[in-house]
């Protein structure tokens, strides 16, 4: 009976651990899904100006370079 509150005080603990651990590493494609759903002109692309488009591209290229976090 001792073994088995340890066993489940050892699993409990090593959950926590792991919810505390930092994230793992992105794919590629994983951070341009992510800058995509962030900076992206929607159902309104097809109406948006040049200026529009530039300016998105550029931030959707930003949020690239630093991996999803800007």
């Amino acid at each position: 009976m001792k073994s088995v509150i340890v066993a489940a005080g050892f699993v409990a603990a090593l959950g926590v651990v792991q919810s505390l651990s930092p994230a793992r590493a992105q794919s590629a494609d994983e951070i341009k899904r992510i800058c995509y759903n962030k900076h992206n002109l929607g159902k309104y692309g097809s109406t948006a100006s040049e200026a529009q488009r530039k300016d998105y591209a550029a931030k959707f290229a930003a949020c690239v370079r630093s991996k999803g976090k800007s």
